[in-house]
């Protein structure tokens, strides 16, 4: 019996993947249902879900998906509904009930990059758009606590409230849609008159409480407590001058009392919540959304820092304009700065396709894009080494991986949209020239990033090697197809395997029967143009041997390409 799995040689490593692709799916699911109230929270974060409270739960969600889609004026679901269309069938999702499609439109409704956009929403009805509404503001912890999922004229009021208590001037449903596009909030918080009155629209503050925090900020260096760079990128004579006696002044009680104010003014508050939700959407923020501003948050913030920024000269130049050091562990950032100098030109850049997925940026480096014979003998070895490296490591942070999902200790919720993750990877991608000392720094940068990207990097594999399995039984299956009084479809490995058996079929037995049969036959492309790579690769076996882990990132490129010529044939 011929076996998908068998392209990873080690039997405990396969054994591991597949019991973690299956858990996966489960808690991905049960996260996207309880981040819409579908689900209480507590079904995501004890694990513990009631198997009818999941199917209640689904089918209340297709019940208002329908409605929604109904409503072509009120929403563009329906052409995110035909996107996800596009890759029906291509992986399983056995995850307790919801289908490949429904799991790829949940993960756009909740993206906060401007992929779904609301233009009006029914009164006094729970509705998918109101649950969405009100996620979005609950993610800002803006929303009043309530258990209902309907909006109504006095939580509307409450909402247009929040919002301008931060200076907006629109309405709630406007405001809940600038949430949900981070160019967009980026530049409100740099244009809002009400922030730009005070001193929050060009800084922010956060404390360092801890010895970890403090430990994190120490590997930024001296950069973050030279004054004079600091200041010199406050144009404002108002806010320079205050921003100054701050950082000057000789009485520490003084200042931090007043630093202390000013963290726990509500402007302060929602611009460190913004700046976390940022680092949530990159990947870097893995803790829980919350306004403590702790060592978990401080750490992404600095891996942000190292990821845009050189180390070098010019790289710690405009570190020391975006972050200072105060005495009594406390911070200033330079917001206006940040967002106008790094977050914006990021959030409004035009995504090339190369860099689409995370999977796709480590496959570029494993795969040796850049021919080692443009280098000496010294740097070749260097750049093998490191690549070497790279996989080993990647290798057990996959195992780490699959390993708490298996045996979850802590579940944390994770972003899965991937916008905000493929922009922060284009940015780095953009060191990667045929270059030396560039690739060593692009090395360095992703090494950072592994422990954050492995999340998604875990996510692309599991869907791309799903698909790879059923593609593999198609082509090597006999497919014996039969209809009538029974439907049988024979196409397993093992060549005796019955897919799918009813005495009396249905006409809805029929369709789901079409509906398979489709799905392992679009799934031949990626799985026989695998197999060429496969050749391929045993063909320079000379050079060192393929790692499991790159033969799966090999699988995640060649699955991202088969939906992208899918998805242009659509269209």
């Amino acid at each position: 019996m011929i076996d998908s799995w068998e392209v990873i040689d080690q039997p405990e490593v396969r054994e591991q993947l597949a019991l973690a692709f299956d858990k996966q799916d489960e808690s991905e699911t049960v996260q996207l249902l309880s981040d819409l109230s579908y689900l209480p929270d507590a079904a995501f974060e004890d694990g513990l879900i009631d198997s009818v409270e999941l199917k209640t739960g689904i089918l209340e969600f297709r019940r208002e998906l329908k409605e929604a889609l109904a409503d072509t004026n009120s929403s563009n679901l329906a052409a995110i509904q035909k996107e996800v269309a596009s890759i029906k069938g291509v992986a399983p999702m056995a995850a307790q009930g919801l289908s490949v499609q429904e799991v790829a439109l949940l993960k756009e409704i909740l993206g906060l990059d401007d992929e779904f956009q609301i233009v009006k929403v029914q009164m006094g009805k729970t509705s998918l758009l109101s649950r969405v509404v009100l996620y979005r503001y609950r993610i800002f912890d803006l929303a009043p606590t309530k258990p209902s999922q309907r909006l109504d004229e006095a939580l509307c009021s409450q909402l247009e409230t929040a919002a301008k208590g931060i200076g907006y001037q629109g309405n709630w449903l406007s405001f809940a849609g600038l949430l949900a596009n981070q160019h967009a909030l980026s530049s409100f918080c740099l244009q809002s008159t009400h922030l730009n009155k005070q001193i929050f629209g060009s800084c922010l503050f956060f404390p360092v409480g801890s010895q970890e925090a403090r430990n994190e900020l120490k590997k930024l260096g001296g950069a973050i407590r030279k004054k004079v760079k600091f200041l010199s990128t406050f144009l404002s004579n108002p806010i320079g001058t205050l921003s100054k006696r701050l950082i000057e002044s000789r009485n520490a009680e003084k200042v931090q009392k007043q630093v202390g104010f000013y963290i726990e003014a509500k402007e302060n508050v929602f611009l460190l919540r913004m700046l976390q939700v940022k680092l949530w959407t990159m990947g870097l923020y893995q803790g829980k959304l919350d306004h403590d501003f702790g060592p978990v948050s401080i750490k992404a913030l600095t891996d942000l820092l190292f990821t845009i920024l050189n180390n070098d000269d010019a790289g710690k130049k405009e570190l020391g304009k975006i972050l200072f050091n105060l005495k009594k562990d406390q911070c200033m950032l330079n917001i206006q700065h940040l967002l106008t100098g790094h977050l914006i030109p990021m959030e409004s850049s035009v995504q090339s396709e190369e860099t689409t997925s995370v999977s796709e940026i480590y496959n570029y480096v494993l795969e040796d894009q850049n021919p080692m014979h443009g280098y000496s003998q010294t740097q070749a070895r260097t750049l093998k080494d490191k690549r070497n490296g790279m996989e080993t490591l990647l290798q057990e942070e996959l195992l780490t991986k699959t390993d708490s999902i298996i045996h979850p200790r802590k579940r944390v919720r994770q972003y899965k949209a991937k916008k905000g993750i493929g922009k922060l990877f284009s940015k780095v991608l953009k060191w990667a020239k045929n270059t030396f000392s560039k690739l060593v720094k692009l090395f360095q940068k992703l090494i950072r990033l592994l422990k954050k990207s492995v999340e998604f990097i875990f996510n692309e594999i599991k869907e791309a090697f799903q698909s790879f399995v059923k593609g593999m039984k198609f082509v090597f299956g006999k497919r014996i197809i039969s209809t009538g009084s029974t439907i049988h479809t024979d196409f397993d490995f093992d060549f005796d395997g019955i897919t799918r058996f009813k005495t009396i079929p249905t006409q809805e037995d029929m369709n789901l029967h079409a509906s398979l049969v489709q799905e392992h036959a679009r799934a031949v492309y990626p799985s026989l143009n695998f197999v060429k790579t496969v050749i391929q690769w045993g063909i320079r076996i000379a050079s060192g041997p393929v790692g499991w882990a790159r033969i799966l990132l090999g699988i995640a490129q060649l699955f991202k390409e088969h939906l992208k010529k899918r998805q242009m044939a659509i269209g």
